[in-house]
């Protein structure tokens, strides 16, 4: 462990070792939260946009991870780190291993559910089979924690994986996605996706679409009364994000407070303004204004002002 340095691993940071009772402990790296299983269970699914933010730093992660000749072996939610915000660290090394190149394995290691097609005894390339662990996961995501990889082992078919996953992504996730998430999952090893062309995948390049997204889930506040009047603007606030996916972006990274306190200072019932966007270190007010509720139904847009 000591040899991964990676912001989505989880840090070793000292190793103790008690020579009397032939203990080991282990100090590492602290996250609150629990594990991304526990936001599963919690979430039942993930929306679009906070899938594509966990999925972004697990391909990270494991692109880093292969690079460097290390390959997990146990890939699923238990054992991954994710905290309310979203961040996620990598953690259970136990069945970890440093593999020379061209080396196979043969140990039938994993978790039933998560494990690859091709596991067994006769032989196998370890990074496909994190790669297709990684796809089960992610899956999940979208389709909550009942999905389970052994149902399309079974039929050894990639079109019954299509047929079993993409009819049930969020609406308008578009091709981008279904595309990564069935590049996972092939049963033949050697037409999977490998982990640095994930996160390098054309979905990663920006956020998705927030066309029906829910605005309630994206922003998580707790002002009922505000929240109604979201509610109430949907389609020209989901115009917006759509249009201004960075602004998004920045407050995921962060700056969510400063949203928040800004919205709860200056929303009412009949306007929606964002103050976001930063520059050269200091904020700088960019105002988005939203019209009447029913000038925003007649079908006409509001104006933006930068």
């Amino acid at each position: 462990m000591r040899r991964l340095d990676c912001p989505n691993i989880v840090k070793l940071i000292d190793v103790i070792e008690n020579g009397i009772s032939n203990e080991v402990v282990l100090v590492m790296e602290y996250l609150a939260g629990g594990s991304l299983h526990h936001q599963l269970v919690l979430r039942k699914r993930f929306s679009l946009l906070h899938a594509w933010h966990v999925m972004k730093q697990m391909a990270s992660a494991f692109a880093y991870m292969h690079s460097k000749n290390v390959v997990h072996r146990d890939i699923k939610p238990h054992n991954v780190l994710c905290n309310d915000q979203l961040v996620v660290k990598v953690i259970d090394f136990g069945l970890t291993k440093v593999l020379n190149a061209g080396e196979k394995l043969f140990e039938e290691s994993g978790t039933c559910g998560y494990m690859a097609p091709e596991i067994s005894k006769d032989g196998y390339e370890g990074p496909p089979a994190d790669v297709w662990s990684l796809g089960i996961l992610c899956i999940q995501l979208f389709l909550g924690v009942e999905f389970n990889g052994s149902i399309i082992i079974k039929k050894k078919s990639d079109a019954y994986t299509y047929s079993e996953v993409v009819p049930k992504l969020p609406p308008n996730s578009g091709t981008e996605l279904a595309g990564l998430l069935l590049g996972m999952t092939y049963n033949e090893p050697f037409m999977r996706f490998t982990m640095e062309e994930i996160s390098h995948h054309n979905w990663f390049t920006a956020c998705p679409s927030f066309e029906g997204t829910s605005v309630k889930a994206l922003l998580s506040m707790d002002n009922s009364e505000l929240m109604r009047d979201l509610e109430d603007h949907l389609d020209v606030v989901n115009e917006f994000l759509h249009a201004h996916s960075s602004v998004v972006r920045q407050f995921l990274d962060g700056q969510r407070d400063v949203l928040n306190d800004y919205m709860h200072e200056h929303i009412d019932s009949h306007s929606i303004k964002f103050w976001l966007a930063e520059q050269k270190g200091e904020f700088q007010r960019h105002t988005v204004k939203l019209g009447h509720r029913g000038f925003a139904k007649s079908g006409q847009r509001s104006s933006v002002h930068w």
